[in-house]
């Protein structure tokens, strides 16, 4: 019987070939980019249609309700007049003929003449539309949320894929050396260097599914999706088909029933020019937010500088009876605070600073959005392209990578190393690509997100 070596048993080429057979089985078909594929599948769940879900929660609307509904308040509050005073006296004065009673029923009206009235309610005009900014503001970021949780369980579904396909391999690698080996063919060695790269997997495999998981549940958080059957815990499915990749056994070992199926790119599409984008930049619902704001804090400010007092004007009746003798007759008053100490001084000195503040604020702000478009722009650009070209190139490098590395074990060049090491290499070449693809789609929900859109 011939004597293995560590690295090389030296088998009949046909026992070799079934080992090989076995191990690549699984892996030709998940080397390419299945992502991309995003045609109709029966009960699958995509991308836009968890946006719209979540969109149409009725819950989750008071979030961006609340803000128009309080600017709304403060316009009407702004636009109303000051109430208001009835005011009612009797006096008994000594007339000629003798005691004297006289009613008085008297209207106040205070009345603003200095226009502080109409500077706020344009103020309060600006705020209303600052707050339609706000509830925009607030769709972005939970469509940003949303869509970010879509696509990182995009993101470990596929890292599941080609784990669930490597275990199988290497499970089916380790049953083939330890049947080998009690036949006397292989050596334990190999046996036991497979099996402790089957528990490598094994491991990365439970700590994928755990991740999994939890942005599983994340996901139907948001979209309220519900498993359509099958117990609790089973991870959902991604893929164009809708179901497990054949020869993944080790991923179907104990599995419950398919959740429902998601499907999309994790690489995403290449964004506009950045000119373009810079261009849509003050159009968006944060940048309107602060520069309404900072404007309506200037006519505040434009207000306090007015300190002329209302007038309160006042009309009423006046009945008198004396001597048994009776009248009455219209009366009319004109008042007005004088400002001998209180000129609104204090007030005045608040919002002119509160004005320069709210125009600092806006310029601060226009400028890291133009900083972060012009950073989210180049991460999405530069790692998106990068994703598309390695994933691309994996389609057809992957399959030809291993069929050489199966040449060169069926003669005897290389060992069951360096085997599995190219396997392993293929694997994490895989899956940082995934990573990679992820981090550009990431970058370009946040660039969507600066720009207020909604629609994926």
């Amino acid at each position: 019987m011939p004597q293995p070596h560590l690295f090389l048993t030296k088998t009949p080429s046909s026992h070799r070939f079934s080992w090989i057979s076995l191990v690549l089985g699984g892996v030709l078909p998940l080397s390419g980019q299945s992502t991309q594929g995003t045609q109709s599948v029966p009960g699958a769940h995509t991308e836009a249609a968890a946006v719209q879900r979540v969109l149409a929660r009725p819950d989750l609307k008071q979030l961006w309700i609340l803000p128009e509904a309080q600017a709304q308040a403060q316009r009407t509050e702004a636009g109303l007049w000051a109430n208001p005073s009835l005011g009612a006296s009797r006096d008994h004065p000594n007339g000629p003929t003798g005691p004297r009673r006289e009613d008085t029923f008297q209207i106040i009206q205070p009345v603003d003449f200095s226009g502080r009235r109409g500077l706020r309610k344009d103020a309060a005009d600006l705020r209303l539309k600052a707050a339609e900014g706000d509830r925009d503001a607030i769709r972005a970021e939970l469509v940003q949320r949303v869509r970010q949780t879509f696509h990182q369980n995009l993101l470990h579904q596929e890292r599941l894929k080609r784990l669930a396909a490597a275990v199988d391999r290497v499970s089916r690698l380790a049953g083939a050396l330890e049947r080998q080996e009690m036949a006397g063919e292989a050596s334990g060695a190999e046996r036991r260097r497979a099996q402790r790269e089957l528990d490598g997997l094994r491991v990365r495999l439970a700590q994928e599914r755990a991740a999994s998981l939890r942005a599983r549940e994340q996901l139907n958080l948001l979209a309220q999706w519900e498993a359509a059957a099958g117990a609790e815990g089973h991870r959902p499915q991604v893929g164009p088909q809708g179901a497990p990749q054949d020869g993944a056994h080790e991923a179907a070992a104990g599995a419950e029933a398919p959740s429902p199926v998601l499907i999309g790119s994790l690489v995403p599409e290449a964004p506009p020019p950045l000119d373009e984008i810079l261009k849509l930049l003050p159009e968006a619902p944060t940048q309107r937010r602060v520069q309404q704001e900072a404007q309506a804090l200037d006519l505040e400010a434009r207000a306090s500088r007015r300190w002329t007092p209302d007038l309160n004007l006042g009309a009423g009746v006046k009945r008198w009876e004396e001597g048994g003798l009776k009248g009455s007759g219209a009366i009319f008053s004109l008042g007005v605070t004088l400002p001998a100490w209180n000129r609104g001084q204090a007030q005045r000195q608040r919002t002119e600073a509160e004005a320069r503040a709210g125009q600092t604020r806006a310029s601060l702000a226009r400028d890291e959005a133009r900083a972060e478009a012009r950073a989210l722009w180049r991460e999405a650009s530069d790692l998106g392209a990068a994703a598309r070209e390695i994933l691309g190139r994996a389609v057809e490098d992957t399959p030809r990578l291993l069929k050489g590395a199966e040449a060169a074990f069926e003669a005897g060049e290389t060992g069951l190393f360096e085997l599995l090491d190219v396997h392993r290499s293929a694997l994490d070449t895989d899956l940082q690509a995934l990573d990679l693809a992820f981090a550009a789609r990431k970058a370009r929900i946040d660039l969507d997100r600066l720009l207020g859109r909604i629609e994926p």
